[in-house]
């Protein structure tokens, strides 16, 4: 490597850890993260279903600031907010009417049967495809085996 290019590299190196310690400064004079900045601009009711997700005592814990949690209850938070996330991506396409939760149950039976019948249907093409993989791979070995006999003779 040429003695130009590999200075290069370590002004670089130098110069991205450079960036990151001044970005942990500022952090720190700031005093929160941006995950701290949000959680705390939360309301109460957003705070309180994030806090019993994390198993604190919303009570107890609602008018804490982020920053005056603990490492394992940041940890716990940190659980409760994926969780949560993960939640809201299920429903995120659905459009939430009234109308999808007053529904009758007569209708969720025929959806329920439906969802069955889908399910039988995926698991019927899980099956022949794990079949079809099963037989492509004894194909590619028996080829594999023939083409090592051949170089052999």
């Amino acid at each position: 490597m040429p003695v130009n290019c590999e200075q290069s590299i370590k002004v670089e190196k130098q110069s991205s850890s450079a960036a990151q310690i001044a970005i942990a400064q500022m952090r720190e004079r700031l005093g929160s993260s941006s995950v701290a900045r949000r959680y705390n601009q939360l309301n109460r009711q957003q705070k309180s279903m994030v806090l019993f997700g994390a198993r604190l005592k919303p009570a107890t814990f609602i008018n804490y600031s982020f920053e005056q949690f603990d490492i394992e209850q940041r940890e716990g938070l940190r659980a409760a907010i994926i969780t949560m996330f993960d939640v809201s991506k299920s429903f995120g396409s659905l459009a939430m009417t009234r109308d999808q939760f007053r529904q009758n149950s007569a209708a969720n039976d025929v959806n329920s049967e439906e969802n069955e019948r889908v399910t039988s249907e995926l698991d019927d093409v899980t099956q022949a495809t794990a079949e079809l993989i099963s037989q492509f791979e004894t194909t590619a070995l028996h080829t594999q085996t023939a083409g090592r006999a051949k170089k052999v003779q």
